[in-house]
């Protein structure tokens, strides 16, 4: 995949770019066209330049997670109850 942004455009700060990918090829010009498998990226640069990579967590990974962390508060809860 190749990504060209002209030298001479002037880009904003934090400015995004969608950036359009396709397994068979992409037609530029008056008759545009993808073919093949197509996906639309949208990607967020910085104003130095670099790309931004955020890492998020799997929906699972937080269910997980925020099951254990009630797990422990119940089981302190329990254990605080039972001294008193």
């Amino acid at each position: 995949v190749d990504l060209t942004i002209a030298s001479d455009v002037q880009l904003p700060p934090w400015g995004w770019y969608d950036v359009v990918y396709a397994n068979g090829g992409i037609t530029l010009g008056s008759n545009f066209s993808v073919n093949g498998g197509a996906g639309i990226f949208r990607i967020l640069d910085t104003p130095n330049g670099q790309i931004l990579q955020v890492a998020v967590p799997e929906p699972a990974t937080l269910a997980v997670w925020s099951a254990l962390g009630l797990a422990l508060v119940g089981f302190g809860w329990m254990k605080r109850r039972r001294a008193s």
